[in-house]
């Protein structure tokens, strides 16, 4: 457990120093603090990246049920990926992904073949239902840049009408990150807070999915709602869902329930 950044920036610093001499080092240029350690911490690096500089670039990414880009190596047109996977952020998976399989002699065109054909892995982005245009989608996300990453996979879909089910997880991490939730979950059309997934942790004086609910309000959402729990989530979904494109239901506690829960009561109701 790492009690700050600080802590964390620490731990990979020890790992990066103890990578062979022969080895190397693949990492995000996106992020400042690869960067700090690629500059700091003698080695091998090899860096990819979707905005900064990088050895590894991808450009004219295109969006749809999945996502495709060309990858450059420097200046060198490696080919055309495809991915069944949403989302830009698989596309930088897929260039680390890349570049570690280069670095073991497979060819771009190899690489690219076997990432295409990862369809996801369960609570990522998972279709737990089709019904008409209505997709229902289960996912893992918890943290606030998981989060607004998997809003945008679904807007990159062309999801228009988007409704959004969240339940915090912890108690601890919703008090110190409650604002940065509200802002991930900002580009919803429509959001249903879940009370807070203790984990084990015992409640804190005045800390509940309100503090989200009412952070979004403060920020300017107009439709934003809290429910007590799993069963009142569903109950909420049941009686408001009608021309939705996409129900995005989100989080790392017991709200699984909620998605096999919602799509049973469709097939039940006889919606296709």
């Amino acid at each position: 457990y790492y009690h700050d950044l600080n802590k964390i920036i620490q731990a990979f610093e020890q790992y990066f120093r103890q990578v062979p001499e022969k080895g190397f080092i693949v990492y995000c240029a996106d992020c400042p603090i690869c960067r700090d350690l690629a500059y700091a911490v003698p080695g091998r690096y090899i860096s990819y990246a979707l905005h900064e500089e990088a050895d590894y670039s991808a450009v004219n990414i295109e969006l749809g049920q999945g996502i495709s880009a060309d990858i450059y190596y420097h200046s060198q047109k490696l080919g055309r990926l495809r991915l069944k996977v949403p989302g830009t952020h698989n596309i930088a998976n897929a260039m680390a992904a890349i570049a570690v399989g280069r670095e073991l002699g497979l060819e771009f065109e190899a690489c690219a073949a076997g990432l295409y054909c990862f369809s996801g892995t369960g609570r990522r982005f998972e279709k737990m239902g089709q019904f008409g245009k209505l997709a229902v989608i289960d996912d893992y996300a918890h943290h606030p840049t998981e989060i607004k990453r998997t809003i945008e996979a679904a807007r990159g879909q062309g999801v228009q009408k988007l409704t959004v089910v969240f339940q915090p997880h912890r108690y601890t991490r919703t008090q110190s990150m409650y604002r940065d939730f509200a802002l991930a979950l900002m580009d919803a059309d429509r959001v249903v807070l879940c009370e807070i997934y203790p984990a084990f942790e015992p409640p804190l004086d005045g800390v509940s999915a309100h503090l989200i609910v009412d952070a979004m309000r403060q920020f300017g959402h107009a439709d934003v709602a809290y429910a007590a729990g799993p069963d009142e989530t569903l109950a909420f979904l049941n009686e408001t869902v009608a021309d939705e494109d996409m129900v995005l239901i989100m989080g790392a506690g017991n709200i699984r329930s909620v998605s096999e829960r919602f799509v049973a009561a469709r097939k039940e109701n006889g919606h296709e």
